[in-house]
């Protein structure tokens, strides 16, 4: 389990997968920079074949320009002039306060964005702590790959939160209480992060319980105190059924096509009853023993794909989420790649299949734009690809969560004792 950190110590000229991730960190550091001086912002990103957004950290400008719209008098979620194309802000009001604070208006937007890209790479640097060399070249590999750097163009605030959940993983296997606020402060900010707190199974169930539950609860009690605002945001958040994943894209898309309402409708609710449905075979698997267990791994490994795979498919859940919000995967890469080399066991093939497929997802525009236009129905061929890679992988991830988790959750008699066991 830590073989890594022994054979670091042993050589310390050894290639790991940090020193990889670092260096590939550098690197980008020293490109991205070159391309605008040399192309400038609308031409830079090309290799990449996303569309480009203006003007520059267009999601940034959202929030900056919320503190002019407070400035002349408008409640930013409800009108928000200060935004480059008067998009209503649909983010929590905290961060428009915050800013506002700061003084942070629309003349700061370049260097906030900035700055966002910045917490970014470091959190890819923290999830790359005692990893080999294979699992830093895949880590920059996915760092390079077309969603990750449009997240970048576009200095959406999901680069902090990235930051947020990296360092309450790093946090969880010693510090696990700030971890557990880490979680919670992201949450704050916006509320997917919560499921980040399922890095807290690779703790003890002591402090999965003590932990756990109150920090739900809290994160519950902020979502209640600002429900009204969460409807605004809600509404101000298109459903797009292109560019994004979760279970409401493919019939936000059938929508589009203007068939009668009652198709797409229906066909959503029974996206949630056979989700649902696969979760209760699921959990009675695990309940009767008949799901494979992991075999040990480094705790931070393990809470990385924790907090990495209920973002995903919590934020799956959720409905409809811009594929920027795919960067939340690359936690799970360093125990899938310890997994995938487990034999032949069905873990290592879904650990393989689960790689495949978060390469395909976060790659997905140089897929599209290599086939869309050179092979028949492209454009339909490739959303396909698109919709069955993701749900493809929200399947395999579920599964493997399940495997994951620790055999006394599913032993209801023990929680007693957890709970009200002296400390």
């Amino acid at each position: 389990m830590n073989e890594p950190a022994n054979s670091l110590a042993m050589n310390p000229w050894r290639l790991t997968g940090f020193r990889v991730v670092v260096l590939t960190v550098l690197i980008l550091i020293v490109i991205l920079p070159s391309l605008f001086s040399l192309f400038g912002f609308r031409d830079m990103w090309k290799p990449w074949k996303f569309a480009v957004l203006l003007p520059p950290f267009f999601d940034t400008a959202s929030i900056t320009g919320a503190v002019d719209s407070v400035r002349q008098g408008y409640d930013p979620l409800m009108n928000n002039p200060g935004d480059p194309v008067a998009r209503p802000l649909n983010y929590p009001r905290i961060w428009y306060q915050v800013f506002t604070f700061c003084g942070l208006d629309s003349s700061y937007t370049n260097h906030v964005g900035i700055v966002l890209a910045l917490l970014y790479l470091i959190g890819i640097v923290l999830i790359a702590r005692r990893t080999d060399h294979l699992t830093g070249i895949m880590l920059s590999f996915l760092l390079w790959s077309p969603y990750s750097i449009m997240a970048i163009h576009q200095g959406n605030i999901d680069l902090m939160l990235f930051f947020i959940v990296a360092l309450g993983i790093n946090l969880i296997p010693n510090r696990p209480l700030l971890g557990c606020l880490a979680f919670v402060f992201g949450a704050i900010l916006k509320i997917f992060p919560a499921f980040a707190l399922a890095a807290l199974a690779s703790s003890s169930p002591r402090k999965v319980i003590r932990l756990g539950i109150p920090a739900a609860i809290a994160i519950v009690a902020y979502c209640i105190l600002i429900l009204p605002d969460l409807a605004h945001i809600r509404a101000n958040t298109p459903a797009a059924g292109w560019g994004s994943f979760g279970v409401g894209v493919v019939w936000a898309r059938v929508r589009e096509l203007q068939l009668p309402s009652y198709i797409p409708n229906v066909g959503h609710a029974a996206s949630y009853a056979a989700i649902g449905l696969c979760f209760i075979f699921a959990f009675r698997a695990r309940l009767l023993g008949r799901l494979p267990r992991f075999p040990a791994f480094d705790p931070l490994h393990e809470a990385a794909f924790r907090a990495g795979a209920a973002i995903y498919t919590g934020a799956f859940l959720l409905g409809n989420n811009y594929d920027y919000r795919l960067i939340f995967l690359i936690p799970t890469v360093p125990l899938l790649m310890a997994l995938s080399r487990n034999g032949n066991s069905i873990l290592a093939i879904c650990a393989k299949a689960s790689l495949i497929t978060i390469v395909a997802s976060l790659c997905y525009p140089w897929i599209r734009w290599s086939l869309q236009d050179t092979i028949p129905y492209g454009r339909v061929i490739t959303y396909a690809i698109d919709e069955s890679t993701n749900w493809t992988l929200f399947a395999l991830l579920i599964f493997l969560q399940f495997c994951s988790l620790p055999d006394w959750m599913f032993k209801p008699g023990e929680w007693r004792g957890i709970i009200f066991s002296r400390c």
